[in-house]
């Protein structure tokens, strides 16, 4: 169950994201300024990262060793972006979504992690998650000191506040509103 409401509120934003940058095009001088937003919170360590084509958007994967609990992106770039006025949408417990995904054959233990950060006019969406093969097998890995690999991915497109705040409520993400605007 919640792996449909997760897949659904992921088609939701997609279609959203996809509608709002259809309307306002993607001239190379928006996708310059989207990708240097969204190289902000690479972290150092990323490895295989991707740069999606072919989208209204700017979207980079990337993979990062991490412990269980640890985001793909440091809390030290959404610090730093907060201070520089970014809004900064996070879960409001320390747990993360699991599910078994039965979409694929086999099926694949998922663990997934997502922020929402508004600012300079731009909508970010952090997302980190962890495959295992079953969750028995994700307990055997995620050991006290294991670093695992983790698929980060930014998305990063212009938007307003108000579209910024749905998003995060679709995620049933808080939103910290001591930023700067």
């Amino acid at each position: 169950m919640i792996a449909e409401s997760t897949i659904k509120i992921i088609a939701v934003v997609a279609v959203a994201m996809f509608s709002v940058a259809c309307s306002q095009g993607k001239q190379p001088e928006l996708e310059n300024e989207l990708r240097d937003i969204a190289t902000r919170f690479i972290p150092a360590d990323a490895s295989d990262q991707t740069h999606a084509s072919g989208i209204p958007w700017v979207q980079i994967s990337f993979n990062a060793l991490r412990g269980p609990d640890e985001f793909a992106v440091p809390t030290e770039l959404m610090a730093r972006a907060q201070a520089a006025g970014w809004a900064v949408c996070q879960p409001s417990t320390l747990d993360w979504v699991s599910y078994e995904d039965h979409r694929v054959s086999p099926s694949v233990y998922t663990r997934q992690r997502t922020y929402v950060l508004y600012g300079e006019n731009s909508i970010i969406t952090l997302l980190g998650t962890y495959y295992s093969e079953s969750e028995q097998a994700w307990r055997r890995e995620s050991g006290a000191s294991a670093k695992l690999t983790q698929q980060g991915v930014i998305i990063v497109r212009k938007s307003d506040e108000q579209e910024a705040q749905a998003v995060a409520k679709e995620h049933n993400l808080k939103c910290d509103r001591s930023a700067k605007s």
